[in-house]
């Protein structure tokens, strides 16, 4: 049948897990070939050590380890024995009077002090923990090579990611689609579904890349990763939460509204998902046209007869 014989769910979903797992076995072969090649690794672990260095610098100092929490007290991340929590206690049994080495007052007894000396010890804790952090940043923000490794890291980092992806995409959605025809990957190929564009005609080159690169690379897979990697390491927040929930959101309403029930790539691309058990596919517009009247002329001898 030349008229549009979408793909069930039953096959789509299938074969998209197929293909999005063979996608990122590959990706991550290629992000590992280009580490070693990088010598990611090796950056990475110049980093760490001057990192830990200057943790380690900064606890000697302030007796604050920041690999823990804002000391509060009653917290057990520093015990009673610990040089911070003596050092706290100290201070505050200088500001207030109360030695929390004591503990809480008996039952019915009264907690003016002790409360006052508990809200002390967190205020104390909280900006020691605060002078701490602006100590090591400071520290590891004049050491140009800790910048030069921290940079080192993040931008192989994108690099890896970035590329691990294109060539995957590049081998698995665009040139074995272009191999077995019909814009069928492995995992199309296995459930029987193919790509086609609109209007019946057998996609082509162009449409494959848009499809893919333009896509499923940039649109659908490269923004939402730099997204969210802009989240964790640049701070930008509820923004870029908002933004790639919105994506999402975008890609829903693409599939449920859009006649074809196509994501964003297939829009992009005037392609569609199709059964090729029942679809009929033509090589041109030419093609396609001939066939139309061809049943046309038949539909008109039936007429006539």
């Amino acid at each position: 049948m030349y008229d549009l014989q979408k793909a069930g769910w039953a096959k789509r979903i299938p074969a998209y897990i197929l293909d999005v797992i063979l996608l990122f076995i590959l990706a991550v072969g290629f992000a590992a070939l280009i580490s070693v090649i990088a010598d990611y690794d090796g950056h990475f672990e110049t980093y760490t050590n001057l990192y830990q260095g200057y943790m380690e610098k900064v606890q000697t100092e302030t007796n604050v380890d920041l690999n823990k929490d804002i000391p509060v007290y009653g917290d057990d991340s520093y015990p009673e024995d610990s040089a911070l929590y003596l050092e706290l206690v100290e201070k505050v049994f200088a500001d207030v009077g109360y030695d929390l080495r004591n503990g809480a007052p008996a039952a019915g007894a009264d907690t003016t002090q002790y409360n006052q000396a508990v809200a002390k010890f967190n205020e104390i804790g909280n900006a020691k923990y605060t002078a701490a952090v602006e100590k090591f940043n400071a520290l590891i923000g004049e050491d140009e090579e800790a910048q030069r490794s921290y940079n080192l890291v993040v931008n192989l980092t994108l690099v890896m990611v970035t590329l691990g992806f294109l060539l995957s995409y590049l081998i698995l959605e665009f040139i074995l689609p272009l191999v077995f025809k019909n814009g069928q990957t492995i995992g199309k190929k296995i459930f029987a579904i193919g790509v086609m564009h609109t209007n019946s005609v057998r996609v082509n080159g162009v449409a494959m890349f848009v499809r893919t690169i333009l896509g499923k690379f940039v649109f659908e897979t490269m923004v939402p990763f730099y997204m969210i990697f802009a989240i964790v390491f640049m701070g930008t927040g509820i923004v870029g939460i908002i933004l790639v929930a919105l994506l999402v959101v975008l890609e829903i309403v693409c599939i449920c509204v859009s006649k074809t029930r196509s994501p964003i790539h297939d829009l992009i691309a005037k392609t569609v998902v199709v059964d090729m058990n029942t679809q009929m596919i033509f090589d041109s517009t030419d093609a396609l046209m001939a066939h139309k009247q061809e049943v046309h002329a038949e539909e008109v001898e039936r007429q006539n007869y």
